[in-house]
């Protein structure tokens, strides 16, 4: 503690003489200006009008650095809230940028399932020919069947025309003679 007493006091001894000129030239300085001010009224009325504007300027500046100083503050408090906003506004550009890709993905799904599925219509429609035409001999053979059942039946319904036309033709005629011929060689053996 000593020692910073002895600080202060050589600072201060060195210091007060040179200090000591300077505040007597205020004074005198001071004494010269309110002189003036007693002698030149006018003069004393600018120089009070020049340090009211030098003092406005001064609050006005002060009034600034106050306002920038609380727009700063806000600012730094709705920097948060921009930053929120600012991030919804970004997710929803990457929802639509995802929905954007999901849509090209599906539109390139759907164009190869269509040639997928035209591949595979194509097969079935082959494979129903190939069905049909490997049915076709059993649809003749089912259909002879039909035809010859119906012209059993058409025969026996219609049995003495028939047989009326087919006695009256030279071929069956032709026929019974050879058939009669046989049936005579046959006896005879």
């Amino acid at each position: 503690v000593q020692i910073l007493k002895a600080i202060q006091t050589v600072i201060g001894l060195t210091l007060i003489p040179v200090l000591y000129p300077v505040l007597n030239r205020l004074a005198d300085m001071g004494q010269t200006f309110a002189r003036w001010m007693q002698l030149f009224p006018n003069i004393a009325r600018v120089i009070g009008y020049a340090a009211m504007a030098l003092l406005g300027f001064a609050a006005v500046g002060a009034v600034a650095n106050i306002v920038m100083g609380a727009s700063k503050f806000i600012m730094a408090g709705l920097r948060g809230i921009w930053v929120a906003m600012t991030a919804v506004t970004k997710a929803y550009t990457a929802m639509v940028w995802l929905a954007q890709i999901a849509v090209i993905a599906w539109n390139a799904t759907l164009k190869f399932l269509r040639g997928a599925l035209l591949a595979v219509r194509m097969a079935a429609i082959m494979a129903g020919i190939g069905i049909n035409l490997m049915s076709w001999p059993v649809l003749l053979v089912i259909g002879a069947i039909a035809l010859l059942a119906a012209g059993c039946w058409l025969l026996i319904k219609h049995w003495d025309t028939v047989k009326a036309a087919v006695m009256e033709t030279s071929a069956f005629q032709a026929c019974a003679r050879v058939v009669a011929w046989l049936a005579g060689v046959f006896s005879t053996a």
